[in-house]
């Protein structure tokens, strides 16, 4: 494993302590808000990414300006489902199941994210040390047969451009 891998496995491990903290609701939220982030930074990102200059670099941070920005919004709306969920928490051990499945959908929710944006760098590459991490990673390619789930939502002009791997 290298460098790109340990990074990935600690963003994963990250999304799950965050999982279980936020708690079921919380992280349903934010995968639904990550399927709505995915389509309209899709969708919008070469808008933004002309208007910050227009190479690989300002479309990479046109997409994840407008992926992040959408998904927590959608992460505060469930935030607020999640408060009243609280009210009903009171029966004895359903705090922490509903912790637990936070977990596991938090681990769910890092792969689904690491899959788009590496997808989205596989398009994009931003430099030499990047794409040699990407070409020997041994995550890097499961996390791009798990973003062609995701391919239907992005833009034409995304799918045909020559991937880097």
């Amino acid at each position: 494993m290298i460098i790109l891998d340990y990074i990935l496995i600690g963003v994963i491990l990250i999304f799950a302590i965050w999982g279980f903290k936020q708690g079921f609701l919380q992280v349903v939220g934010s995968m639904v808000g990550l399927v709505v982030a995915v389509v309209l930074a899709g969708k919008y990102y070469l808008l933004l990414g002309s208007f910050l200059g227009g190479n690989n670099l300002s479309n990479f941070f046109a997409f994840l300006l407008i992926f992040s920005l959408i998904l927590k919004i959608m992460s505060l709306l469930f935030w607020g489902f999640g408060k009243v969920f609280e009210i009903i928490a009171i029966i004895p051990f359903l705090k922490t199941f509903e912790r637990l499945l936070g977990s596991v959908l938090g681990i769910v929710q890092g792969i689904l994210v690491l899959s788009v944006v590496i997808y989205f760098l596989s398009k994009y590459p931003l430099n030499d040390w990047l794409i040699s991490q990407m070409a020997d990673s041994l995550i890097t390619p499961l996390l791009l047969m798990i973003s062609y789930i995701f391919l239907p939502l992005l833009p034409e002009a995304l799918k045909a451009l020559k991937s880097i791997l």
